[in-house]
């Protein structure tokens, strides 16, 4: 009883934290996009990059949650600085009617599969077709897919949020990890919530990967723990980085209640920044010639967000994601 009054106070806390977090972050982005760095800006740093000056040959991009609200505009201005973008998407359905035929979204340079990322043996299966189909040549992995506020739910044994926000992630890139090289861009969508985010109490590996308090917190938590493992690979060859794309109203907050839904869909997107945008940053980030490995943006700005994870809660994390990976793929201890 105990336990389940200090796990509802947590996830209050947290979810009170996250609202004050988001009216934070309206207005410092209103104040980047007009003030800072605008589209034109943005753009002209991306046509100058040196990821954009790679031959053709070379520009091959794998992007996640491709039918998502920021997923479909990175997938279009990928197509626009001439990649052939290999689009995972949830639903076939949803798919066809944002990409079939429109502008924006070539066939010749498309290349669109569908995958469940609850479902870890269809995530690799869907590796190793890419890998065959980019003839082991990647230079971006943009990671947009994701879930949040999901009610408690375990996926083979691991928090949903941790299943599908991380370790789906550590799946594709260990899976497609020999397709990259020293050059390569793998960019994972993180969240400014893993700023409020309470971190647990280390007990064990296991504990960290099934604890659910509420889900606010197993959201939250899970982004810190994507930053987390974000950082542990930064002694890879390749570039991995994660960014905040902005408070951006999407499909993520299907799972709110109906006041939250009413407000994110029908007056936010007045005043929040859209997915073209926030697909302009995500781009950016995975393009700018300092892109530093291991780290975590907001804004074009490194924010140290893991501080607050001992070393010996960042290395748990990291084994147990890797332990889990690992065995998914058949890659022995």
């Amino acid at each position: 009883m105990l336990l389940e009054v200090s796990n509802d106070l947590t996830e209050w806390a947290v979810c009170v934290r996250v609202y004050f977090l988001a009216l934070s972050c309206w207005i410092s982005e209103i104040f980047f996009e007009y003030f800072t760095k605008g589209h034109t800006e943005l753009l002209d740093e991306i046509r100058k990059s040196e990821v954009n000056q790679q031959h053709i040959s070379e520009k091959v991009a794998v992007v996640t949650g491709a039918d998502g609200t920021i997923g479909r505009e990175v997938v279009r201005l990928l197509l626009s600085m001439n990649f052939t973008v290999h689009a995972i998407v949830g639903d076939s359905y949803k798919a066809n009617e944002i990409f079939h035929g429109k502008a924006g979204y070539p066939s010749d340079r498309l290349r669109l599969y569908r995958s469940n990322f609850e479902r870890n043996k269809e995530i690799i299966a869907l590796s190793r077709l890419i890998a065959e189909k980019t003839r082991g040549n990647i230079s971006i992995f943009i990671g947009c897919a994701g879930v949040m506020l999901v009610r408690k739910k375990y996926i083979n044994n691991i928090e949903s949020h941790l299943s599908v926000n991380v370790l789906a992630n550590a799946l594709f890139i260990k899976a497609l990890q020999e397709c990259f090289n020293e050059r390569t861009r793998v960019l994972l969508l993180g969240s400014s919530t893993c700023r409020v985010a309470m971190v647990p109490v280390l007990e064990s590996e296991e504990h960290l990967l099934t604890n659910y308090v509420g889900p606010y917190q197993s959201y939250a938590y899970s982004k810190l723990a994507l930053a987390a493992y974000v950082e542990h690979l930064s002694s890879s060859r390749f570039t991995t980085a994660c960014v905040h794309p902005g408070v951006v109203p999407s499909g993520l907050y299907r799972n709110t209640n109906f006041f939250v839904k009413l407000v994110t869909y029908i007056i936010c997107p007045f005043f929040l920044r859209n997915g073209a945008f926030a697909a302009l940053l995500v781009v950016h980030t995975a393009t700018r010639n300092d892109l530093q490995k291991g780290s975590y943006y907001e804004d074009t700005k490194r924010i140290p967000v893991t501080d607050r994870l001992s070393i010996q809660c960042k290395q748990s994390l990291a084994n147990a994601f890797n332990r889990l990976a690992n065995k998914e793929l058949g890659i022995a201890a």
